[in-house]
């Protein structure tokens, strides 16, 4: 089994936004890394916002609220983009999910861009660890990506990139889904995600944690 995060998606909730399943609480120590087309999927329509987007509710006991209020609900300072594209001050929407114990958070962003964050195993505390998780990743989707998913650096750290379009249906055609930088940076799974090259995906990922 890998060792990837504390929390795993449930099928079948895609969210409107594009990207990863709705996400429950785990109650295993090392989920199974869950099948690519269970949290990257294509988008799935939902109510509008009014601005162009859609919102549907990605946890399961997910409340919308402002990153302010996010800040102080999870207790912590919570790790997040500072790009063109994903800045506080483009931030549309703010998930977050407490029932588990532990804050699972949505943050989405004007550009259609998303962060989604949750507790990272303490199997990954540390660099070394965490390659290894990722690596063990890219070999088990290895033939669902055509061997496109691979493990990168970002900021001299472990990520792991999922390119767009490059998860596969059974018949090798593409599922159109969106792309993916995942890290882990403060004790965080950070996945970012959006339809975006993988330079932007990569250069996004790399402002994670900074001070916006």
């Amino acid at each position: 089994m890998s060792k990837r995060r504390s929390w795993q998606p449930a099928l079948g909730l895609l969210i409107g936004f594009a990207a990863v399943a709705g996400v429950v609480a785990s109650t295993q120590n090392h989920p199974a890394h869950q099948p690519l087309e269970a949290t990257l999927a294509p988008r799935s329509p939902s109510r509008s916002t009014g601005e162009g987007l859609t919102l549907a509710r990605p946890f399961l006991h997910g409340v919308d609220m402002t990153l302010s209020e996010a800040t102080q609900t999870v207790h912590f300072n919570i790790p997040r983009p500072n790009d063109p594209l994903a800045s506080d001050e483009h931030v549309t929407h703010v998930w977050v999910d407490m029932s588990s114990g532990q804050a699972q958070i949505q943050i989405v962003y004007s550009s259609g861009v998303y962060v989604q964050l949750g507790a990272a195993l303490s199997s990954m505390a540390d660099a070394q660890s965490t390659l290894e998780a990722f690596t063990e990743m890219a070999s088990e989707d290895a033939a669902q990506t055509g061997g496109q998913a691979q493990v990168v650096t970002v900021k001299d750290s472990p990520a792991y990139l999922v390119p767009e379009n490059s998860v596969m249906w059974a018949n090798g055609e593409s599922q159109g889904g969106p792309g993916c930088v995942e890290l882990v940076t403060a004790g965080e799974v950070v996945d970012v995600v959006e339809h975006l090259g993988n330079g932007d995906l990569l250069r996004i990922a790399s402002t994670v944690g900074a001070t916006p």
